[in-house]
C-alpha cells in the first residue's frame, strides 16, 4: 500500500508535525478497527450495553468509546475482515451482523459520529441532512430527536436528501430500522435543494444542517485500500466547487442562530479549510466557526490550518492563482487558494477539527461547526446556473421496480381525516387498543389501505400540495397499523405492527396483558404459523386472557432490566406474538432464556 504522490502531497501540506508524519502513514496502511453505536431509540438499548460491559464481545476486544458518552459507542480491536474471516471470530461476527440487521446497533467510524454529536438537536427541531446516504448521520439525528422526550414522540423531523437514486434507495432501507415518524427521505441535489413551506405558508428553515459533502475519500483508505492506487490531487480539486455550492445552499436554508456541521472524509485542505474559508468570506461576518475545544474529553484532533498548497493532478504546485495557466483555471479556481495571513487569522480556521488516523486509531476526517449569525444569500446568478444544470438531468430508467417506483410526491399521501370511511375504520381500531395518537398525522399511501403510517407534526405540516416539487423516497414516517386478517377484522380493521410498536407503546392504554418469564419463553419459541396452545400458558395468564374477548392485545413481559412490549393475538385456543424470527431470538438472548 504505497502511493508516492499521496505521501509527497501531504508532506507538502504540513497536515501534522514532521515527527508525527511516519505514524500517520503507518496508521493509513493498517486495517481499521470496527466501531458500532448502540441505537438508543430501542427500549432494550440499556440492557444491550450492560451485556457488552459484562463482556459479551470481550473475545473481540470490545471496549466503550469514552468521549461519546453513555457507553453507547463500542470499539473492537479487530477489523471487519478479521471478524468475517477468522474462525474464532465468526460467532461474534454473526452476533454483530444480526444486531445490525435488527437495527439495534449501527456500524460507523467514530470520527464520522463527530459532526452530529456537535449539534445540540432537540425533539422539536427541524434538521436537513444534505448528502445523507448511507444514513449513519441521519440515524444519529433521529436518535437525538428521540432522546429528549422520554416516552413522548418528538414533534420535529429530519429531511434526509440524496441525489443518486440507487443510494437513495439504500438510504431508505437503512433508515427503515429506526421506525421513526420523524424521517422523510428525498431525492434532491444538495446545491439546489428546493425551498419548502409549512402548511401555514411560512418558509421551512432548519435549526441544524448536516452537510457531509461528497469528497475524494482519502481519509477512508484504511477501509478502502483500493484508493491508494488511483489517488492524485485532482480527485480533491475536482470536488471543490460542488462542495462549496452544497454548503452555500445549506447555509442559506439554515435559521439565523442555527448551526451547520460541514464535514468530509478527506484530509485535503482544498476540500476542507478552503471551502470553509470561502463560506466565511462570502458571508461578510454573518457566519462564525464554533470552538469545540474541550467538548469531547478522550477524543483527539488537530486544529484547522490557515495555509495550504494548491497542486494540480501532475503534482505541480502553484503559490497563487495568477501562476495557474489559463487552461487549468477551470480546475484550479481562485477560491481554492488560502487567504492572506491577516485575513486567515481573522477567520479563526483553527476552530475546525482535523482528525488523522494515528490520533484515535480511526479514519481521517474533517469537521467544521458553523453558526449563522445573520442573513446569508446565494447570488441569484449562481442559483439559476445550478438549477438549470440540475434541470438538464435525464431521469434514468433502471428496469428495477425497487428503483423505478421509489419516488413519490406529496399528492400520493392520503391523510386519514380527509377520508371519512377510512377515518371511521382507523378510529374504531385505535379505540379498541386505547391508542391515543393524533389522527391528523396518520395517512395511507396512494390507493392502498393495507397500512397506516404516522408522521411527526412538523413533517405533517410540510406534506402539503404547495410542496409538490418534492421527490420523496419511499414513504415518510413509520408504518404503525396493518390490515387485520384475523377473525376479528370486521370489528377491528387494523392491528398494530410489531416492528414499530416500541414507538407507540406508551400511547396504548387498553388490552395490555402481562406474562411471566416462562410464558415469555414459550411464546418466543413459536411463530404465527406454529402458534402456542393457550392451555400451555400459566394459570395467571390464562385467566387474564379469559377476561377479554379474543383478538389483538399488547403482551408485556418485564424483569428488573428489560420490558418487552409487543402486539399479540389470541383465539379461543391459540396465541402468538407479532415478532419475526430474528426478533424472537434477540429477546431470548436479552432475557437469558
Amino acid at each position: 500500500m504505497q502511493n508516492d504522490n499521496f505521501e509527497s502531497f501531504y508532506k507538502a501540506q504540513n497536515v501534522c508535525s514532521e515527527a508525527d508524519f511516519p505514524a500517520m502513514m503507518d496508521a493509513f496502511r493498517s486495517g481499521l478497527p470496527s466501531v458500532f453505536r448502540v441505537v438508543s431509540t430501542k427500549p432494550e438499548s440499556e440492557l444491550l450495553k450492560e451485556k457488552l460491559k459484562l463482556g459479551h464481545l470481550s473475545g473481540a476486544g470490545a471496549t466503550p468509546v469514552s468521549w461519546y458518552g453513555g457507553d453507547q459507542v463500542w470499539r473492537l480491536d479487530n477489523t471487519r475482515w478479521d471478524l468475517r474471516d477468522q474462525e474464532e471470530m465468526k460467532l461474534l461476527h454473526r452476533f454483530i451482523v444480526d444486531q445490525d440487521k435488527l437495527g439495534n446497533i449501527y456500524r460507523q467510524e467514530q470520527v464520522s459520529m463527530v459532526p452530529v454529536k456537535c449539534l445540540d438537536i432537540q425533539p422539536h427541531h427541524t434538521v436537513l441532512d444534505m448528502c445523507a446516504s448511507p444514513g449513519s448521520k441521519t440515524g444519529q439525528v433521529l436518535e437525538a430527536l428521540h432522546a429528549g422526550g422520554g416516552s413522548v414522540l418528538p414533534t420535529g423531523c429530519v429531511i434526509a436528501s440524496e441525489p443518486d437514486i440507487a443510494r437513495c434507495s439504500n438510504l431508505c432501507g437503512n433508515m427503515s430500522f429506526y421506525q421513526s415518524p420523524c424521517l422523510m427521505v428525498v431525492n434532491h441535489s444538495g446545491q439546489v435543494f428546493p425551498d419548502l413551506t409549512y402548511s401555514d405558508g411560512a418558509p421551512v428553515l432548519y435549526d441544524h444542517v448536516v452537510c457531509d459533502v461528497p469528497c475524494s475519500g482519502d481519509g477512508t483508505i484504511r477501509k478502502n485500500p483500493n484508493i491508494w492506487a488511483g489517488w492524485h490531487p485532482g480527485r480533491g480539486n475536482s470536488r471543490f466547487s460542488l462542495q462549496l455550492n452544497i454548503a452555500r445552499r445549506g447555509l442559506e436554508l439554515l435559521k439565523e442562530g442555527g448551526t451547520m456541521a460541514y464535514s468530509s472524509c478527506s484530509i485535503n485542505q482544498v476540500e476542507n479549510e478552503a471551502v470553509v474559508a470561502r463560506l466565511l468570506l462570502e458571508a461578510e461576518g454573518n457566519l462564525e466557526l464554533v470552538d469545540m475545544s474541550g467538548k469531547f474529553p478522550g477524543l483527539e484532533w488537530l486544529p484547522g490550518l490557515s495555509d495550504w498548497k494548491v497542486i494540480d493532478t501532475h503534482m505541480k504546485q502553484y503559490s497563487n492563482f495568477e501562476d495557474v495557466p489559463p487552461n487549468l483555471r477551470s480546475q484550479l479556481r481562485r477560491e481554492m487558494f488560502p487567504p492572506d495571513s491577516s485575513t486567515g487569522q481573522s477567520l479563526m480556521l483553527e476552530r475546525c477539527m482535523r482528525f488523522l488516523p494515528h490520533l484515535n486509531d480511526d479514519g481521517g476526517f474533517f469537521v467544521a461547526i458553523i453558526r449563522k449569525t445573520g442573513p446569508v444569500k446565494i447570488q441569484d446568478k449562481q442559483k439559476i446556473r445550478w438549477e438549470k444544470k440540475d434541470g438538464m438531468r435525464v431521469e434514468k430508467k433502471f428496469n428495477k421496480p425497487k428503483l423505478d417506483k421509489l419516488l413519490s410526491s406529496v399528492n400520493d399521501f392520503n391523510f386519514v381525516p380527509d377520508d371519512s370511511e377510512l377515518l371511521e375504520k382507523v378510529v374504531r381500531s385505535m379505540n379498541y387498543l386505547g391508542l391515543g395518537l393524533p389522527k391528523e398525522n396518520l395517512y395511507t399511501y396512494q390507493k392502498t389501505q393495507n397500512s397506516v403510517r404516522l408522521v411527526s407534526p412538523s413533517l405533517r405540516s410540510i406534506l402539503h400540495s404547495g410542496n409538490h416539487q418534492l421527490k420523496i423516497g419511499s414513504t415518510p414516517g413509520v408504518k404503525i397499523l396493518s390490515s387485520n386478517r384475523m377473525a376479528c377484522a370486521s370489528n377491528v380493521p387494523f392491528h398494530p405492527r410489531g416492528s414499530s410498536y416500541h414507538m407507540i407503546a406508551s400511547y396504548v392504554s387498553k388490552r395490555i396483558v402481562s406474562g411471566q418469564l416462562e410464558d415469555t419463553r414459550l411464546l418466543l419459541d413459536r411463530d404465527m404459523e406454529n402458534s402456542l396452545e393457550i392451555e400451555q400458558l400459566s394459570l395467571n395468564l390464562r385467566e387474564l386472557l379469559g377476561s377479554m374477548e379474543p383478538g389483538w392485545f399488547t403482551y408485556n413481559s418485564t424483569n428488573e432490566k428489560l420490558v418487552l412490549e409487543c402486539p399479540a393475538y389470541f383465539s379461543e385456543k391459540k396465541i402468538f406474538l407479532m415478532l419475526g424470527a430474528k426478533s424472537r431470538k434477540h429477546y431470548k438472548f436479552m432475557f437469558d432464556i
